[in-house]
C-alpha cells in the first residue's frame, strides 16, 4: 500500500506505542489528531500536508532522527505478474502468478 498513514502512525502514533516501531513510547495528542485527520481527509493535498505537520512536529521533538532513505530495487523476468512492493520496501508474494512465455 502506498498509504503513508500506515508508517507514520507506526512511528509517531501514541497507539503504536506498544509495538515494535514506537520504541520510546512517544505521545503527542496534536500529532495523533493530525493522523486522525489525514486517514478521513479527502482531499490529497491537505492530507499530504496535515502529514507533512505531524512529521514536522515529530521532528522537532526528536521523536524521530531519519538517518537514510532506503532504495529497493526489484527485478523479475516479464512471465513473472502481480508483484507488489509494501511501504516497508519488503516485495509481497501474495498475488505473484506466472504466465507463459510468449
Amino acid at each position: 500500500s502506498g498509504e503513508p498513514n500506515y508508517q507514520i502512525r507506526r512511528t509517531l502514533g501514541s497507539d503504536s506505542a506498544l509495538h515494535l516501531t514506537n520504541n520510546g513510547g512517544y505521545n503527542n495528542p496534536e500529532v495523533d489528531a493530525l493522523l486522525d485527520q489525514a486517514l478521513v481527509e479527502l482531499d490529497p493535498e491537505m492530507q499530504v500536508e496535515l502529514y507533512k505537520q505531524a512529521q514536522a512536529i515529530g521532528l522537532e521533538e526528536a521523536a524521530i532522527a531519519p538517518l537514510f532513505d532506503q532504495e529497493t530495487i526489484i527485478a523479475y523476468r516479464p512471465f513473472v505478474k502481480g508483484l507488489t512492493q509494501r511501504i516497508a520496501y519488503a516485495p509481497t508474494f501474495e498475488t505473484v502468478y506466472l504466465i507463459e512465455d510468449e
